[in-house]
């Protein structure tokens, strides 16, 4: 019994402490999450507006679509109920004779039946007044439930495993190439193409000052003052002091010379 086990033993009596097979999970999880994600985001379940605005629904639907989706994949999924139950996480493994009955009857569906059964999933609708409503039914329930036992069990993992989903999903603003390359010519006068373009009057308002912005750091690197490297520094330039853990080096913006930090202010 040596001190290691002593001080774990110590912490894990105030505050939980997160094994590496349950860290290994969460990121398993996560990555169903996000692949479930950016599927649903293609299939039109889900749209990236609810994404930019963190959608309330897509906590439920999220982890709802994710289920479906992990039972669908072929063998060697964190959802393949072939393996050993001690292998599947945490969060499904009470789950599993449930989840095993939901495969088979997924299994049945038609194609039709399953779009209908993930549209209601992502929209937390029940498909009782579909064409097949004993199964659909069913099936939206049981994995309805089975989601939101997760949410309410786990809730600490499943938020952050919902953070980083959407973090991974948020949009991407592409710049296309020709804009980039006509911003990076100047005319004759000096000025940046993209500073002659026009502001739209909605944006006036907020932006009287981003046509110059461009100008003014241009001017600001031309007067840079020479930095000085920090390995080439080993004592203040202005009264000679060592530096030390509580005397920190600074480099001055005006001079580019490495100074204590208090006398740098």
């Amino acid at each position: 019994y040596n001190w290691a086990e002593f001080e774990y033993s110590y912490v894990s009596r105030m505050c939980t402490i997160i094994t590496p097979e349950q860290l290994f999970n969460q990121h398993l999880v996560t990555v169903l999450f996000s692949e479930t994600t950016a599927t649903a985001i293609k299939e039109n379940l889900i749209t990236e507006d609810q994404m930019t605005a963190y959608d309330p629904q897509l906590m439920l639907a999220i982890p709802r679509l994710s289920i479906l989706r992990g039972l669908l994949q072929d063998n060697g999924g964190i959802l393949d109920l072939s393996q050993d139950v001690s292998r599947i996480p945490e969060y499904f493994r009470p789950h599993v004779p449930v989840l095993l009955d939901v495969k088979k009857l997924l299994e049945e569906l038609s194609k039709s039946n399953l779009r209908t059964l993930k549209v209601c999933l992502a929209s937390s609708i029940d498909p009782s007044d579909d064409s097949d409503p004993s199964v659909l039914h069913c099936l939206y329930l049981t994995i309805s439930g089975i989601a939101d036992q997760m949410i309410s069990n786990h809730a600490k993992d499943l938020r952050q495993m919902l953070q980083s989903t959407f973090k991974m999903n948020q949009p991407q603003v592409i710049t296309s190439p020709e804009l980039i390359s006509s911003s990076s010519k100047r005319d004759d006068l000096g000025i940046t193409s993209m500073d002659c373009i026009e502001p739209s009057s909605s944006s006036r308002a907020g932006d009287q000052c981003s046509d110059t912005e461009p100008r003014i750091r241009s001017q600001l690197r031309e007067d840079a003052p020479p930095w000085v490297p920090d390995c080439e520094v080993s004592r203040c330039t202005l009264c000679n002091d060592n530096f030390t853990l509580i005397k920190r080096k600074h480099h001055c913006r005006y001079c580019g010379k490495v100074k204590l930090h208090v006398r740098s202010a």
